[in-house]
């Protein structure tokens, strides 16, 4: 078994206060890649061969604004095309992921009895993916106010590619 716990936070305290004059971008991102292979290779004089894979992968990213946080983003001290641009004054909380899990179970037999072999193959991923404000949270954006959960405006939308493969081989040997 292949167990995995990630997590990826950011906290903005209670009572902060964070007031810019350019844009403010707090993205909580995890990228994992899983790979679990088993592979059993047995030979003789066996009943059975079992080979088992199982990965049990939880991911976890958050960002959270504490009570009475401030978030200001204004014009002041800006000038020419930053003054106008209001993509330079935008808020943007994200929390996202991207996530690869494959999981490969195979068994090979060859032996000289009646036989059998189970390949069981197990992928169980869990993704959460929250943007959490808290109580009396002020947000004052000059620009845009971006909140993503499950995407990001630096790294799109979360992704999960996921795959179980199993796979089991007997071979009869001749004894005589």
């Amino acid at each position: 078994t292949n167990t995995i716990w990630k997590e990826a936070t950011v906290n903005i305290g209670k009572n902060a206060r964070i007031i810019t004059s350019g844009s403010q971008n707090y993205d909580a991102y995890s990228e994992a890649k899983l790979d679990n292979a088993v592979y059993s290779y047995l030979w003789g004089a066996i009943e059975s061969a079992d080979s088992y894979a199982t990965t049990d992968a939880h991911f976890t990213n958050q960002v959270n604004v504490g009570e009475g946080a401030t978030l200001k983003t204004s014009t002041d001290n800006l000038t020419g095309s930053s003054a106008s641009n209001d993509s330079d004054r935008s808020i943007t909380l994200a929390a996202s992921d991207k996530t690869d899990s494959k999981v490969f179970s195979e068994v090979h037999l060859a032996a000289v009895l009646g036989i059998s072999s189970v390949a069981e193959a197990q992928n169980k991923v869990v993704r959460n993916n929250t943007v959490n404000l808290d109580r009396n949270v002020l947000i004052q954006s000059a620009g845009d106010i971006n909140l993503y959960a499950g995407n990001s405006g630096t790294y799109g939308e979360s992704v999960l590619n996921q795959g179980s493969y199993a796979e089991g081989y007997v071979t009869l040997i001749n004894a005589g």
